[in-house]
């Protein structure tokens, strides 16, 4: 029998989240801009931004540190570009690392209540490769995360370490169904990973939005440009390369692998896009990231 956590009420989208961006008053990194810093807490509770603002992580994309070209980065996404669920819905979520590592997710409500709803109670451990695809419910797995009121935003803190141990020292948890919640605040969570996290050699993480909408006000959502979503995935010039390695391999020509995205290789991404069943806008996205093997 399927396994529903009702209080998980918003689940996760990465890049393709809704005008709330996170990462942002608490923020004191010096390579994160004011501006991207400024617009990412506007839309979260407190509880919230202490658990984005754990560092280093990327908000919607957004690096706040600058980038190694070969260290450990993590990206999430759902399947829904759009980023918006019904209450009752059912959502699923995908994570790919650039490193083998261990995997966290950790749940943060409009309640400020927080979960770690993986690992949990049915996955099999928390290893992840470099490279793979990780579903989060798995399919045939004995759970799934299920989309409930009130209307508003979620955040899901993404974590990959490179050590098993776990990213906590002080923290207790009592069992929530599959999942765990935790008996302390928001701020003090934050506060304990990242003492614990400060002695990992490597880790990255990322925070995911999603917005939750009754079905007649969802049209009415704003939705983020384009533009503004591959801005904030704060790609490094290899990654760039990486896309139009990608695009040529697959025979739509972006022109010199030169790490700059011209018109040719704005030219060949819409076309590569509207070949397959995405939306032709010329931009990249965690998810598009992900379909040309970049991500």
């Amino acid at each position: 029998m399927k396994i529903s956590m009702t209080h998980f009420a918003i689940l996760a989208t990465a890049t393709f989240a809704v005008a709330a961006p996170m990462m942002g008053a608490a923020q004191e990194t010096p390579q994160a801009t004011a501006p991207a810093m400024a617009g990412i807490t506007r839309d979260l509770i407190p509880e919230q931004v202490a658990v984005a603002t754990v560092l280093p992580a990327t908000a919607l994309g957004v690096q706040t540190a600058a980038p190694s070209e070969t260290g450990l980065r993590v990206a999430a996404w759902t399947s829904r570009e759009n980023n918006t669920y019904a209450p009752g819905e059912l959502v699923d979520l995908s994570i790919r690392a650039t490193q083998d590592g261990y995997l966290w997710l950790l749940d943060v409500g409009t309640s400020g209540q927080v979960h770690q709803i993986y690992p949990n109670a049915h996955s099999n451990g928390n290893q992840i490769k470099a490279g793979e695809l990780v579903r989060v419910p798995g399919e045939g797995a004995d759970y799934n995360l299920r989309a409930s009121g009130p209307e508003g935003i979620e955040l899901v803190k993404v974590i990959v370490t490179d050590t098993p141990d776990p990213i906590f020292a002080n923290t207790v948890f009592t069992p929530a169904g599959p999942f765990k919640s935790a008996t302390v605040s928001a701020q003090e969570l934050s506060k304990d990973i990242e003492v614990v996290l400060a002695n990992q050699r490597d880790w990255s993480s990322y925070n995911l939005l999603l917005n939750i909408r009754e079905a007649r006000n969802a049209e009415a959502t704003p939705v983020r440009t384009a533009v503004d979503v591959e801005r904030n995935l704060g790609l490094t010039h290899a990654e760039r390369r990486a896309v139009q390695l990608a695009l040529n391999s697959r025979g739509f020509s972006a022109g010199a692998v030169d790490g700059i995205f011209g018109p040719n290789t704005r030219r060949a991404l819409t076309k590569w896009q509207g070949a397959g069943g995405l939306a032709p806008t010329g931009y990249l996205t965690t998810r598009v990231m992900s379909l040309l093997g970049v991500w």
